[in-house]
């Protein structure tokens, strides 16, 4: 792909293209003793209570945001910014080779960076920014130290992460998280100064910045365009209970005098109180027609005074409820609706722990339809689950052909034998019922 920044780099047509290049494996994380998960437009996560899937998905949803968190396609905008990143000394003693390939170029023609100067320049940006972003991401999310992410009774994890054309090892041992074994597999980034204006053109200074930053581009634009969003399987609770939360936040001066939450939560507690009605989302109709479908009412926000977010009741034939109030289905559900309504957009990745909690069996198979609708409509979509019926109607809508047995990916989290106390991520085969009956027959 070509753009005129002057950048040429590997480019895909959709997000699902771009999720099937991610894989990660893991040994010693959490409870998970060894396994590899390859995500899918559609990914599921099955087993039973504390085998890992919400060390999985939530180590998942860090990674993810760490990645967002080097997009820096709005934020390389501003030479100011870029200057505290690239000009430090791990990226200085670059500039000189980088500017000898441009310095008193007169042709037009754009050339690629050679394949060790960007490889050295790729190991510094996965080595130390990533490195730096992922730590704080995973602190921030599990709301506990490095160290206790340890298997138990094991020194050190490692997690490979293995994308598009790098893949590297994040590994925790001796008290830090490093970044090793780095691969570089054919990348191929054209430059072309003449994109600048003539007085750029000839600053070295704000040239290698403007190059490092297309290098960044190139690593990280597809999935570090895509939001990640983690709807915990406390939401329910969170949700009723949002504005006593939030107003018991504003006693404490600052963030980190309040008592601890994971990030996830706080998260999710963010997106409840900014949500207005005024800024309706592409899937809004979606949303209109899941909730009347399978609550026969609607979730609604009722304003308040300027200085207090909407309050979030359920209104059901010309009666405001307040949510608190509502049945736990319509508790359990409305998190999501409102997600889908004022958050979600094609490209997202959406991540739900537990989606069947509190709901019929028959509105299961409801919620399977609107589960694949989504991932038909552009959003990733992965579930931790431990509902025989949402398995069985996602494998009933894949042999009906509403869901390729391409896009689904199937994970089971079991006992290892050969690990006491250890827990291993197996994949089943979607196609032709594979890997879902070997699933079903767990709930035998």
């Amino acid at each position: 792909m070509s753009n005129d920044s002057g950048i040429s780099s590997v480019s895909g047509s959709n997000s699902g293209r771009f999720i099937r290049d991610f894989q990660i494996e893991m040994k010693d994380f959490g409870p998970i003793s060894g396994g590899q998960l390859r995500l899918k437009p559609l990914t599921v996560f099955v087993g039973e209570n504390n085998t890992g899937k919400s060390y999985s998905a939530l180590l998942l949803h860090s990674i993810f945001e760490a990645i967002r968190s080097m997009n820096f396609l709005e934020k390389y905008l501003s030479m100011t910014y870029r200057k505290n990143i690239f000009m430090e000394s791990e990226f200085s003693h670059l500039t000189d080779d980088l500017w000898e390939l441009v310095e008193g170029k007169t042709d037009r023609e754009g050339m690629n960076i050679p394949d060790e100067l960007l490889n050295k320049i790729i190991n510094i940006i996965i080595g130390n920014i990533f490195e730096s972003s992922l730590v704080d991401f995973l602190v921030r999310h599990f709301a506990v130290p490095l160290k206790d992410l340890r298997r138990v009774g094991k020194r050190s994890f490692n997690i490979r992460i293995l994308w598009k054309f790098i893949n590297f090892n994040v590994k925790y041992k001796k008290e830090s998280l490093s970044i090793e074994d780095l691969e570089i597999d054919n990348i191929d980034i054209k430059i072309n100064p003449f994109n600048l204006n003539s007085e750029n053109r000839r600053d070295k200074e704000f040239f290698c910045k403007y190059v490092f930053g297309l290098i960044l581009e190139a690593l990280f634009k597809s999935l570090g365009q895509m939001p990640s969003y983690y709807l915990p399987s406390s939401r329910s609770g969170i949700l009723q209970n949002c504005r006593v939360i939030s107003a018991s936040m504003l006693k404490y001066d600052t963030e980190e005098s309040f008592p601890r939450f994971p990030g996830i939560i706080r998260d999710f507690l963010g997106s409840l109180l900014s949500m207005t009605d005024e800024n309706k989302g592409v899937f809004y109709d979606l949303a209109r027609e899941m909730e009347e479908e399978m609550t026969r009412g609607s979730v609604v926000l009722k304003p308040m005074d300027m200085f207090l977010s909407p309050e979030i009741r359920y209104h059901f034939e010309n009666i405001d409820i307040p949510i608190y109030r509502a049945s736990s289905s319509v508790c359990e559900l409305s998190p999501l609706i409102l997600y889908l309504k004022y958050v979600v957009k094609p490209g997202s990745i959406l991540i739900l722990e537990e989606p069947e909690a509190h709901l019929h069996p028959h509105t299961q198979k409801i919620l399977a339809k609107y589960i694949v609708k989504l991932v038909q409509q552009g959003v990733l979509v992965l579930i931790t689950t431990h509902s025989e019926h949402l398995l069985q109607h996602v494998s009933e809508m894949t042999a009906a052909e509403d869901l390729s047995p391409e896009d689904l990916g199937l994970f089971l989290f079991h006992e290892d034998p050969r690990m006491k106390g250890g827990y291993r991520i197996s994949e089943g085969d979607p196609s032709e019922g594979r890997g879902v009956i070997e699933i079903m027959n767990l709930f035998q």
